[in-house]
């Protein structure tokens, strides 16, 4: 939950500041009593919720809200970008463990192969990208090595 309160911090620190004053989403809600039904309810899946706030909201608050949307959902979206395959019992362990790590009940896990990594992987979850591939520590290293 700690690392939720930290993402909020960054991304409202992305926002103009006229738009850090939430006046403006609340009037919008209050007048709107379906929208901020269509936001919580859990039967309607997060790519619906984002393109209503794609439609409805100006650009530099939409990342905020999005953000939102997706720590209130039962589960996480991620993506596993591997060199090799990882075989069912990786798969498994790496949901638990992410559903561990941002507390939720489901993890689901979508799955492409990328052999430029050359080796390991890279996982995308909750507006974050870790890189254990081969080829991001080769990339890693080359920028240490041209400064």
């Amino acid at each position: 939950m700690a690392q939720s309160a930290i993402d909020y911090a960054k991304a409202a620190l992305e926002l103009d500041s006229s738009v850090l004053d939430f006046g403006e989403v609340e009037d919008l809600i209050k007048t709107n009593p379906e929208l901020f039904d269509m936001l919580c309810d859990p039967a309607i899946g997060p790519e619906a919720k984002h393109e209503a706030i794609d439609q409805i909201l100006q650009d530099s608050i939409k990342d905020f809200l999005k953000l939102f949307i997706a720590e209130t959902e039962k589960t996480l979206q991620a993506e596993l970008i591997y060199c090799t395959a990882p075989s069912e019992d990786q798969i498994k362990a790496i949901k638990a463990r992410l559903a561990d790590m941002y507390n939720k009940q489901e993890v689901e896990l979508t799955l492409k192969e990328d052999k430029t990594l050359i080796g390991g992987f890279q996982l995308r979850v909750a507006g974050s990208e870790f890189d254990y591939s081969i080829k991001g520590r080769l990339d890693g290293i080359s920028r240490k090595l041209s400064i």
